[in-house]
């Protein structure tokens, strides 16, 4: 009788720890955005992504993911160094920096992002902004492996300007 409780919790909890990384596999599935570089933070989640343009470089977030991200770069005291990891499957495709819109430092060769209303992260080159031709960096806005996943999922979408 004892060996057979012992089968049936044993069972149990192996049950339980798959189920639990099966979660875990699937949060950090898909494009993610973090606020780090070991991916302990998750700023935004695949599933709060509703669309990306690729023709304007521009994510369009749902609700949740607009209100956290919008705080992080609209603090009383922001952080000069706030960036986000833009990552398929647990792996770093870009960065992107915020930088204050009055800030007066200006770059060439790194990617950036700002945020617009309704729920929008505009993708840009350089700070202020710069055209492709003058950009010094490497543009991997859309890196093929992000435009085969989003397509994939349908979540490529055209933004009205």
């Amino acid at each position: 009788m004892k060996s057979q409780i012992l089968i049936i919790l044993l069972a149990f909890f192996i049950g339980m720890t798959s189920c639990k990384k099966d979660e875990l596999d699937n949060v950090y599935n898909g494009i993610n955005f973090y606020n780090d570089e070991q991916f302990s933070e998750i700023m935004v989640k695949y599933d709060e992504i509703v669309g990306y343009d690729s023709a304007q470089y521009v994510f369009q977030l749902n609700d949740s993911a607009w209100e956290r991200l919008a705080k992080e770069v609209a603090p009383v005291v922001p952080d000069p160094h706030f960036s986000i990891l833009v990552a398929l499957n647990n792996q770093t495709i870009y960065a992107a920096a915020y930088i204050q819109p009055y800030s007066s430092f200006a770059r060439r060769d790194i990617i950036t992002f700002r945020v617009k209303e309704p729920h929008y992260v505009l993708i840009e080159l350089g700070y202020p902004p710069v055209p492709k031709s003058e950009f010094t960096g490497i543009d991997l806005r859309n890196d093929q492996r992000l435009i085969e996943r989003l397509k994939e999922d349908n979540k490529l979408i055209e933004i009205e300007d």
